[in-house]
């Protein structure tokens, strides 16, 4: 029985750890579109061009670990015109892992999500959300696609309730 339960406790721990063995994520600062600067959620859409001024921040967030470590925030901001929505990093980090993507969900549990794309950078940047969100998809989630690993997540709240 001893034997059992050590093998069973070194195959979750080689599963978990086999999630950090990957290509490291590559550090970028990249602005949204039309803007000249990196935006935040605290400077808001007025600190770029005119072009940055169609974009509204609609909720934002702050990551928590979950399995791995992360940190840094995440707007999700509209341009009212076009009705495109993007997701906004701002000093994101993230420990590395086998094909992590952001997905973004009604909760923890992947409920309804959709996948926003793989990650592969760290710093501020964005992805453009693509059709087909919904309003209730308000948890954006690190997820480890082989290993259905969560390595952490960020509940967005309304602008209005910051």
């Amino acid at each position: 029985m001893k034997i059992y339960l050590y093998a069973l406790a070194f195959g979750v721990a080689a599963l978990l750890l086999s999630c950090v063995k990957s290509p490291e994520l590559v550090p970028v600062q990249q602005a949204l579109p039309g803007v000249t600067s990196p935006i935040s959620a605290t400077t808001g859409a007025t600190s770029g061009t005119a072009a940055m001024s169609s974009l509204s921040l609609v909720s934002a967030g702050t990551f928590v670990n979950e399995v791995h470590a992360v940190s840094g925030k995440v707007s999700l901001y509209a341009n009212p015109v076009t009705g495109q929505r993007y997701l906004a990093f701002e000093n994101f980090t993230s420990d590395s892992g086998p094909e992590l993507h952001v997905y973004l969900a009604e909760d923890r549990s992947l409920t309804n999500y959709i996948d926003v794309g793989r990650l592969t950078n760290t710093g501020t940047f964005y992805y453009e959300i693509p059709a087909g969100s919904k309003a209730n998809q308000q948890t954006v989630l690190i997820w480890c696609r082989p290993f259905s690993v969560l390595f952490g997540s960020a509940q967005l709240k309304v602008a209005s309730a910051m």
